[in-house]
């Protein structure tokens, strides 16, 4: 997983560049959600990645040891878990992008719930992210609808 690394370190200095106070997009878990939906790996162990790479982000940026941990383990193992369960024909690129910005909007929300005692505004952090965000997950679809073609099956 050393593509996985390379996108948490990337993150990690997108954060760097833009200071802590402002929430950058969720370039580690979106490859992880890419990976975890376009190719044959065990979800128990993407999971892991997830929960070890979310647990670092926490002690090097929120300061609350297994927060982003749990968020991203139990996201990822509840799209990935629910995409495996949909038939082959219903696994479209919308239906991706739907799930990756749906959890894209959920750590946004839950990392701007983090910055509520602090005294920021919640929704200009979040929507900054979001925006920052879609980029990556119209690459993501656009990866995914490249990757899978109409009829493959996993």
């Amino acid at each position: 997983m050393i593509w996985a690394t390379g996108m948490w370190y990337l993150q990690d200095l997108l954060q760097v560049a833009a200071s802590s106070g402002v929430p950058v997009p969720e370039l580690f878990f979106l490859f992880l959600l890419l990976l975890s939906v376009t190719e044959e790996y065990d979800l128990c162990g993407m999971v892991w990645i997830a929960f070890v790479g979310g647990l670092f982000w926490d002690l090097r940026w929120t300061g609350l040891p297994g927060f982003t941990a749990g968020l991203y383990g139990l996201l990822l193992s509840l799209v990935a878990g629910t995409w495996r369960l949909i038939p082959v024909q219903g696994r479209t690129s919308a239906l991706f992008g739907c799930c990756a910005l749906g959890a894209h909007l959920v750590i946004g929300l839950m990392r701007g719930a983090l910055l509520l005692p602090t005294g920021a505004s919640l929704w200009p952090l979040v929507l900054l992210q979001q925006l920052a965000g879609m980029p990556l997950i119209l690459l993501g679809i656009l990866w995914f609808s490249r990757r899978e073609g109409p009829c493959r099956v996993p």
